[in-house]
């Protein structure tokens, strides 16, 4: 633990080793009993606990975005007419479209070439800034401070998937560079961009994979707005809790539309680096019990 933040109600804790060796967590305090501490580690004051807890109760709130049909279909006015704007560009400017390449699901690793194409549309775009940095934190940790948050509130207020959570903690979760305008350029030049090169390559649907391991009856995914899945079965099947006969284990396969997807390993960078998951970020669907 290096640093601990009263103010927004986290401690910062910083990876010693493994993957991302280096990179720091922003926890919340009530999330603390998910983490083991050294029994010789410094123990807080009255006064530090006191502090602590009047935190807990200020941000520890429910927050309710709902994401309204009737916003829905203006975003995907948006969305359609970027889409358009994509679909131009890979077809003049793609070198992974010029050079014939179909999409290789089977893999671990995305294309060198779609990877640095994907780079210059967003370059172009100027949306590059908020594409790393938020990929970056999404494959390291999604619920580390409030990064990730923020665009999942944007997401809600455009009407893709509602907003069931908890209250902004940090009050400059909108503020410069990460303005709710450019969070939502950001999420419609993205979308615009995976849909577009799924289309051209003739891709309405995929098929994806997600395995679990828990104790008793298996529940749905609890809305937090993203479903990170794999196209790879082995991944899932490694999440599956093979040899631990004690807990209940589960396979899901399933086919999604590409409107679903907001994030792959196929044009993501972060995603090709460390854990190699073949990763498939899907939005939330209430309606779906598996995915």
């Amino acid at each position: 633990m290096v640093e601990v933040r009263s103010s927004t109600g986290t401690f910062v804790a910083q990876i010693l080793d493994f993957e991302d060796k280096g990179a720091t967590w922003e926890i919340t305090f009530e999330s603390v009993g998910h983490y083991q501490f050294s029994p010789l580690g410094a123990s807080a004051s009255t006064d530090d606990i006191k502090l602590f807890e009047e935190a807990i109760e200020r941000f520890d709130q429910s927050h309710f975005i709902e994401a309204e049909p009737t916003a829905l279909e203006r975003t995907n006015v948006v969305v359609a007419e970027s889409q358009r704007e994509a679909t131009t560009w890979l077809a003049t400017n793609s070198q992974f479209i010029a050079e014939r390449r179909q999409l290789d699901f089977s893999g671990r690793v995305g294309s060198n070439v779609l990877v640095a194409d994907f780079r210059r549309y967003m370059e172009q775009q100027s949306c590059w800034d908020i594409e790393a940095e938020f990929a970056t934190q999404y494959v390291r940790n999604p619920s580390s401070g409030e990064l990730i948050k923020g665009h999942r509130i944007v997401l809600a207020e455009m009407g893709f998937v509602t907003y069931d959570d908890k209250v902004i903690r940090d009050p400059s979760i909108f503020d410069d560079a990460w303005n709710k305008e450019r969070r939502r350029k950001h999420i419609i030049v993205r979308l615009a961009f995976i849909r577009s090169l799924l289309g051209l390559l003739g891709h309405e649907q995929v098929v994806v994979y997600r395995g679990l391991c828990c104790d008793g009856t298996p529940t749905p995914p609890r809305n937090g707005t993203f479903v990170s899945t794999s196209f790879d079965f082995e991944i899932a099947k490694s999440c599956f809790g093979e040899t631990d006969r004690a807990k209940t284990g589960v396979l899901y396969r399933q086919s999604v539309p590409v409107k679903r997807l907001f994030m792959t390993y196929l044009e993501t960078a972060q995603m090709n680096q460390h854990y190699k998951e073949a990763e498939a970020v899907l939005f939330f669907d209430a309606r779906n019990s598996v995915f």
